[in-house]
């Protein structure tokens, strides 16, 4: 599935068959030497690089697809350097050392739900306050719902990936600068990826529970989930680009899924197409996503 291509076009022009003459393989293993001179392919172009034939083009994405896994940051590192919520919240002294106590203690009696949710119930601490303290804890900005100018970007990321993840993407000011809010963390991680994705700064963010009402909003999702074969991820990637023929295609990972990109160049006076691909990186897809949606590799 495709769909047009606006703000998310590559920032530079696609590359013409001429380039053929001038671009060098993206393999830095690659042993063809001046034969590539006679390649007679332009295309397909992974991470704004040539593959001057199938088999460099696979180890240009087993490369990314390392430098993906190892360079995320693992949710419990990040997890275990942050203060406490409610140790912020006292020390700020929007809450006392009694309902902090109380709200713990209802938290192990229950045995469900975060601590800022039982501070809210039990002692009507405001959502604004309690996202106040999660932008603290997290070092990252915090948007108040109603915020002037605030505008969700939904169609930048796949649904699958919103909804699997609770992520949220958003414009604001005049400059639309780009916000990346998270449900359930900070997620910087995440917002890096869309940053190398985009090719935009990309700021990580927290919206107040109530604006989650607005974000969860359905779109039309054209992405296509694909599950890799006996082959593997690598080869399953690689089967896709050399079919569609990009004229750009960028790798991402988010949490525990694989997203793929890839601009299409439109025939005649049409425009760029994009076609995003996910795929995962353990195990098979959500047992709640259709079988109907999910592609084999």
């Amino acid at each position: 599935m495709t769909q047009s291509s606006l703000a998310t076009n590559p920032k530079s022009h696609p590359p013409s068959r001429a380039t053929r003459w001038i671009d060098v393989c993206g393999n830095r293993e690659c042993r063809t030497g001046w034969l590539q001179l006679f390649r007679s392919r332009s295309f397909p172009r992974f991470e704004e690089k040539w593959g001057c034939s199938a088999v460099c083009m696979e180890r240009m994405i087993a490369g990314a697809v390392r430098s993906q896994i190892e360079s995320w940051e693992p949710v419990p590192a990040e997890r275990a350097l942050r203060m406490p919520l409610g140790l912020i919240l006292l020390s700020r002294g929007w809450i006392s050392h009694r309902e902090l106590q109380e709200a713990l203690a209802a938290q192990r009696h229950a045995q469900n739900g975060r601590i800022g949710e039982w501070l809210h119930r039990l002692h009507g601490v405001s959502e604004e306050t309690i996202t106040k303290a999660l932008g603290v804890q997290w070092n990252c900005t915090v948007l108040p719902s109603g915020m002037p100018g605030l505008e969700f970007a939904r169609w930048l990321i796949p649904a699958f990936l919103r909804n699997r993840y609770g992520l949220a993407p958003l414009r604001q000011g005049s400059d639309k600068a780009l916000y990346l809010a998270g449900k359930y963390r900070a997620e910087h991680a995440a917002a890096r990826a869309m940053e190398h994705m985009l090719r935009e700064p990309v700021h990580a963010a927290f919206l107040e529970d109530s604006a989650w009402n607005l974000a969860d909003g359905d779109t039309a999702d054209t992405a296509e989930l694909h599950l890799p074969g006996r082959d593997g991820v690598v080869a399953c990637i690689r089967e896709l680009i050399e079919q569609s023929r990009p004229s750009d295609s960028r790798l991402v990972r988010v949490h525990d899924h694989l997203w793929l990109r890839m601009w299409l160049r439109g025939r005649g006076s049409h425009p760029m197409q994009i076609r995003d691909i996910v795929l995962p990186l353990r195990g098979g897809m959500d047992q709640d996503c259709p079988a109907e949606f999910i592609k084999s590799c």
